[in-house]
């Protein structure tokens, strides 16, 4: 079911803003450590991003909303997300221009002919440096080597103009050198260089580096053929020279700019404190791999999160089985990636009660590993459907005070219960594997939905598949009950 009110104010944000394109970060995980590195300006966010059904609901929502339709997919390392190729063929179904940017060094032969069978159309790589020391002091991981081999066999698979080179300029580059070796990989690979700069790097001080490129260039290739042209709402020159290097200048951190990307409603009329030090104006519409929207970087007030468009339910389908040993072969093998480790231990003072003729639990948990405290109650509707209610609380003093106020409504401390937790996840199904203390170990199946939908089927389509035997089913007993009967 969608909220058509927050639908309508994403997609009125989308046209007052005139935002060209949707910028998806997948993941803010990333395997290297760059020192200037803003995230997208996301905050950390769980590895596994969101649902296929969630990116193929927005792919299908959005799409007659910017023109052409256009995504492009970011992080932290996009080539992390489990699920990316199966993320680009969903909005290729819906006919948007896919990109990807990268920092290449996961890149690999096979890597590259997945992307192009699934439908990428273009690739842009992160570099700072052509120079190895310089590389690994920026990016913080020793790549450099692996780096080159995947831009060798580029070229196989994305040909110019499908595939660009983002110098990331900062601090005080040797210039001289850097503009020679990137010329030699353009001219080789045929890779467009596309200029781009800091954040921290005043705007006088791009201009004057801009400048300085310029004149090297012109030195050193002679005059280039220039096409002038608007970009995403932003000037962009194209410089061609005889030699066949080809550069990008990127003119979004520039003053010039200023009008294009900030003539809309939203721009002219924001009172952040920080809209004089914004560049980035109405440039695209970004999504979290949280499931939040941000139409730019510095405001909070215009944000808008998914859940809020597609409400997700409380109601959780699930079965469990005790197990000898976990099949985490078999379980990688059927595409579940790790996505989270917990330590939980839960104080229950309500174990089975009925209430309103359903199964009641009421507990207090601490996720120990991730230091975070919840208050949770749980009805069971059925042998595998389960509706959960959850509040967080802020440290360990919010659930001895918890504790304190159930004791004194006469619901005591009834037992604990003390497990290791491993999440799984493909798509929106959750395999969890727990090692509960005194009881052993299990695994659970989980998803949001209800008993009449496709998800009851895929709860024990996967049961078959992980060849768990009904008689280890785990019916009617929760941890506490188990501990509770021993």
């Amino acid at each position: 079911m969608i909220n058509n009110n927050y639908l309508d104010k994403l997609i009125d944000t989308i046209h007052d803003m005139e935002l060209p394109y949707l910028r998806v970060c997948l993941t803010s995980y990333c395997n290297a450590k760059c020192y200037i590195c803003h995230n997208e300006g996301q905050k950390k966010a769980h590895k596994g991003g969101l649902s296929l059904h969630e990116y193929e609901e927005l792919a299908k929502l959005l799409a007659p909303h910017f023109n052409p339709p256009r995504v492009v997919f970011t992080g932290g390392e996009p080539l992390l997300f489990h699920d990316l190729y199966e993320v680009i063929k969903i909005f290729k179904s819906y006919d948007y221009i896919v990109g990807l940017v990268t920092n290449g060094t996961l890149l690999n032969e096979n890597t590259q002919k997945e992307l192009l069978e699934s439908g990428l159309d273009t690739i842009n790589i992160s570099l700072n440096s052509l120079d190895r020391e310089k590389y690994y002091h920026f990016y913080g991981i020793d790549e450099f080597t692996v780096l080159e081999k995947n831009l060798e066999v580029l070229d196989k698979y994305f040909k110019y103009p499908r595939k660009k080179i983002n110098w990331v300029i900062s601090g005080n580059p040797d210039l001289d050198d850097e503009l020679q070796k990137l010329c030699a990989l353009s001219q080789k690979h045929k890779f467009v260089i596309s200029l781009m700069f800091d954040v921290s790097i005043d705007k006088e001080k791009i201009n004057l580096l801009f400048n300085r490129i310029k004149k090297i260039l012109h030195n050193n290739y002679g005059e280039p053929c220039v096409e002038k042209h608007i970009k995403y709402k932003r000037y962009v020159d194209f410089l061609k020279f005889n030699n066949g290097s080809i550069w990008e200048f990127d003119y979004l951190q520039t003053e010039q700019n200023n009008h294009l990307l900030k003539n809309n409603t939203s721009c002219r009329n924001c009172l952040n404190e920080n809209k004089e030090i914004c560049y980035e104006g109405a440039y695209a519409l970004r999504l979290f791999a949280n499931g939040v929207f941000k139409p730019c970087l510095i405001r909070e007030d215009n944000e808008i999160n998914i859940n809020d468009i597609f409400p997700k339910s409380n109601i959780e389908l699930e079965v469990k089985y005790k197990v000898i040993n976990f099949p985490i072969n078999l379980i990688e093998s059927l595409g579940f990636v790790e996505i989270k480790k917990s330590h939980q231990v839960d104080k229950y003072h309500i174990v089975n009660k009925t209430l309103n003729g359903k199964r009641t639990y009421l507990r207090l948990r601490n996720d120990v590993i991730n230091n975070k405290m919840s208050f949770d109650f749980h009805q069971v509707i059925s042998d595998v459907a389960t509706e959960e209610t959850e509040i967080s609380l802020n440290d360990s003093n919010d659930i001895n005070t918890m504790g304190t106020i159930l004791e004194k409504l006469d619901y005591p401390f009834v037992c604990e219960v003390d497990k290791y937790r491993v999440i799984y996840r493909n798509g929106d199904i959750k395999l969890i594997l727990d090692t509960v203390k005194n009881l052993g170990k299990f695994i659970e199946i989980e998803l949001a939905g209800n008993e009449q939908h496709e998800s009851h089927d895929n709860l024990f389509q996967l049961v078959n598949k992980l060849s768990l035997d009904e008689k280890d089913r785990i019916i009617k007993k929760g941890y506490p009950d188990m501990i509770l009967s021993k």
